[in-house]
């Protein structure tokens, strides 16, 4: 594409691998334990989970430096219950870090408590049209404070489209399904 043709021009080879896709955060069945997985980006060798800890009103965008993930799932506990956290992911290969996933919020699973959510992020889009000021990949923390709002007790996963799209989730297991689809639309200004 063009970063391989801007690589070979300027003799720094080829360009880092392309952003993942099919991202997902889905609780565990012990309280405050989740598993952050994604589709594999064929030649990276390492992934870099970004993660918003607390996500509330300011710190939308507030993504910690990263931590590398060897393989396409982490396990993560000893997570706060009741706090809604975001992540995306980066593949990593001897090029570089490439561009990072679109973003997905979930809420930490507190004892005794279930989840009946989902917040599926549909909007992946980035074209001549659509650029980062109007699709950052980042809304993921907007839609997290809004769902997590609903009441003390409401509780989610978050997916991207990607995941009910291939048949490896299904909608059917939530009663609320929250589905962001961004300015795909084809108004171009």
């Amino acid at each position: 594409g063009l970063a391989d043709g801007f690589g070979a021009y300027f003799g720094t080879g080829k360009a880092p691998p392309p952003r993942p896709v099919g991202i997902r955060a889905v609780n565990g069945t012990s309280p405050c334990e989740l598993t952050v997985s994604w589709t594999a980006v064929s030649g990276a060798s390492s992934y870099r989970l970004y993660t918003i800890e607390n996500v509330r009103p300011g710190y939308e965008r507030a993504w910690d430096d990263g931590k590398i993930v060897r393989g396409t799932s982490v396990k993560l506990s000893n997570l706060t219950p009741g706090k809604v956290y975001a992540f995306q992911v980066a593949a990593m290969d001897k090029n570089g870090e490439g561009f990072p996933s679109p973003a997905v919020s979930v809420r930490v699973l507190s004892a005794g408590q279930k989840v009946e959510g989902l917040y599926l992020n549909a909007y992946d889009r980035r074209d001549s049209y659509v650029q980062e000021i109007d699709n950052d990949l980042g809304y993921a923390a907007e839609h997290g404070i809004a769902l997590g709002s609903i009441s003390a007790d409401f509780y989610f996963d978050g997916a991207t489209k990607d995941w009910i799209e291939n048949g490896s989730m299904s909608l059917s297991n939530y009663a609320v399904v929250d589905y962001q689809a961004g300015k795909n639309s084809t108004e171009h200004h």
